[in-house]
């Protein structure tokens, strides 16, 4: 299945406390293994500097929403969006300890896709 997320860099919600690109790498793979590829990285502005990260996930749901979740507490984030495009169809997620600012729901709306 193809997986993109996207992750805001402030840390906290706080626009001075960023993080770094390499850190959001590294704790994506480290969170959501097995990937099998990241295809395609990038920044874009919605709100905050968001790190858009497309990747081949072979997690099955559960894992991939759990590993989500980590990698919010990893990356001190409120929620993370990530949409999935399967045999299925394309379905949007909103995960984390902090998602109802965020209308509680994944928005396709806000959502930056590759």
């Amino acid at each position: 299945m193809i997986v993109t997320l996207n992750i805001g860099l402030w840390i906290n919600g706080k626009e001075n406390a960023n993080l770094g690109p390499a850190t959001v790498l590294r704790e994506v793979i480290d969170a959501l293994r097995p990937i099998d590829i990241i295809s395609k990285r990038r920044f874009a502005k919605s709100g905050e500097p968001t790190m858009v990260i497309e990747m081949v996930c072979n997690n099955d749901m559960q894992k991939l929403c759990g590993g989500v979740g980590l990698l919010c507490g990893l990356l001190s984030q409120d929620c993370i969006a990530y949409t999935v495009d399967s045999l299925a169809g394309l379905t949007g997620h909103l995960v984390g300890p902090n998602t109802a600012p965020y209308g509680g729901k994944f928005n396709p709306e806000y959502f930056i896709a590759y």
